[in-house]
């Protein structure tokens, strides 16, 4: 296996599974067939083959967990909508952080094999919807209205002598270190945590912590894997179509979506960490949550879920992986 084909060979193995006929492949090199195969997301049909297409399909649901904290969990079929307020008329905004690392060949290689696949513009019909978060910044507010996506990859660049995470909750951490370092030189679409690089002792937390807190203020805050593969149509589709969009008053709507993972005892009931997303509101109270607790180290994915069952009137919305939305 080479450099290309170890990028994204996890996520590629699910993908071939789900291919009828990998005949268009088999002459191919592999990063070429990787290419080719996302991008049929943005297709409803694909000339020439008898592959099953990936495509935008707007009838794709994510639906509401009854009871998501006992192991008698159950999928409802109600509107998300129901407890939710007026909505205004401003575009939802969703930040959609990739989480990488910095000082790694195999990372370098794979954000740019991200770059030019799962973000390329050309899918959406309307590219301006996908946006850098560097990029964003820089906008006018006109701008930035038409901005739906807001990507980065995200990375640690502290020592190892360093914390693992960062806190605005605590006093001796949130307060004598600046959250985010300078990006690095060559790489304009990086975010770089003040903590040193892990994966299980604070990471996402110390990024929801400031995404939630930052000046930004998205609707949405979104956890990928470097290894994950997301239809972004489909995302913009589940955006707009599925989730509670800006309101008129700041109601602290809470909302944890992504991949269900059943309890089975011993295991607790978590959105499994390839993909999930918080709304700003529930990213906060897990933050908070996370600082007075001290509950920054164990698996990413479950510690989040018990951080969220810790924060009353939120709710679970299953979003199954499927070609049509993401694949780990």
């Amino acid at each position: 296996m080479n450099a290309s084909e170890a990028i994204f060979r996890p996520a590629a193995n699910v993908i071939l599974k789900n291919i009828k006929n990998t005949s268009t492949c088999k002459k191919k090199t592999f990063t070429s067939c990787i290419r080719q195969l996302v991008g049929r997301f943005s297709s409803s049909s694909y000339s020439g083959s008898t592959a099953t297409p990936f495509y935008r399909d707007d009838s794709m649901t994510c639906t509401i967990l009854d009871n998501p904290a006992g192991e008698d969990a159950t999928i409802v079929s109600r509107s998300i909508y129901s407890s939710i307020a007026t909505p205004k008329k401003k575009s939802t905004i969703f930040l959609l952080d990739i989480f990488s690392r910095m000082n790694n060949l195999e990372e370098v290689r794979r954000r740019d094999l991200i770059r030019t696949t799962m973000l390329n513009r050309n899918q959406l019909s309307d590219p301006i919807k996908l946006c850098s978060l560097q990029e964003y910044l820089k906008m006018h507010k006109e701008e930035q209205d038409n901005c739906q996506i807001i990507y980065t990859f995200v990375v640690a660049g502290a020592s190892e002598t360093e914390e693992p995470f960062w806190s605005s909750f605590s006093k001796d951490n949130g307060k004598s270190r600046v959250p985010l370092l300078d990006m690095p030189t060559g790489e304009t679409d990086l975010t770089v945590l003040n903590i040193r690089e892990n994966m299980d002792q604070g990471k996402s937390t110390t990024w929801f912590d400031w995404a939630s807190s930052s000046t930004l203020a998205p609707d949405y805050i979104g956890k990928v894997d470097s290894d994950t593969l997301l239809n972004i149509p489909s995302l913009l589709s589940v955006i707009n179509g599925r989730l509670p969009p800006p309101t008129n008053n700041d109601d602290g709507i809470k909302l944890y979506g992504g991949d269900f993972v059943f309890p089975q005892p011993p295991y607790k009931q978590f959105m499994q960490g390839g993909f999930y997303f918080l709304s700003r509101h529930l990213a906060q109270c897990v933050s908070s949550k996370a600082a007075e607790q001290n509950r920054f180290h164990g698996p990413e994915d479950q510690r989040t879920a018990w951080l969220v069952l810790q924060c009353s009137g939120t709710e679970w919305l299953w979003c199954p992986p499927n070609p049509k939305l993401f694949l780990h």
